[in-house]
């Protein structure tokens, strides 16, 4: 499972941790909901994002409301909500079940700014009533001016690269 540099992941059902293998595997889970939790370095350049539709998307609520205590770290979280088909297999809806990552604007290994932006997918799928986190890197755009005000225009995020 690639990994979306300066985010942690990890997945609960309900108030429950549970392990994350290195292929993604969850678990097998039956009713109820599992919550995808992401720590955010402080100081990185990610924001989660939640796709509203095939191209819409919306930043995601910070949950890091003491931020003195946990020193910058951003935390975002989506509950997915575990649902039962007629075969009584549990499965999870798209685009219900997956939160979103733009990493933008900087490098910070190398302390230099750049003109991209990253979208990550970071998704809870079920096969056969088994349970995987996935992680994809989605697009990968330079970001432009256009007209000349110096406001940067990003391209619109419609299809995979």
């Amino acid at each position: 499972m690639p990994a979306i540099p300066n985010v942690a992941l990890s997945v609960f059902k309900q108030d429950r941790p549970l392990a994350v293998e290195d292929d993604g595997f969850v678990g097998e889970l039956a009713s109820g909901y599992a919550i995808i939790k992401a720590r955010v370095a402080p100081g990185a350049p990610c924001y989660a994002l939640l796709q509203q539709d095939r191209d819409q998307y919306t930043i995601q609520k910070d949950y890091a409301l003491v931020e003195d205590i946990l020193g910058g770290t951003k935390i975002y979280q989506l509950k997915v909500v575990l649902e039962a088909g007629e075969t009584g297999e549990p499965f999870v809806s798209y685009p219900n079940n997956m939160l979103c990552f733009a990493e933008y604007g900087c490098d910070l290994d190398a302390n230099i700014i750049t003109d991209r932006i990253r979208l990550w997918k970071v998704a809870l799928v079920s096969q056969c009533g088994k349970f995987f986190l996935t992680v994809q890197p989605a697009y990968d755009v330079t970001i432009f001016c256009a007209d000349g005000n110096g406001k940067p225009c990003i391209p619109r995020f419609v299809k995979h690269p």
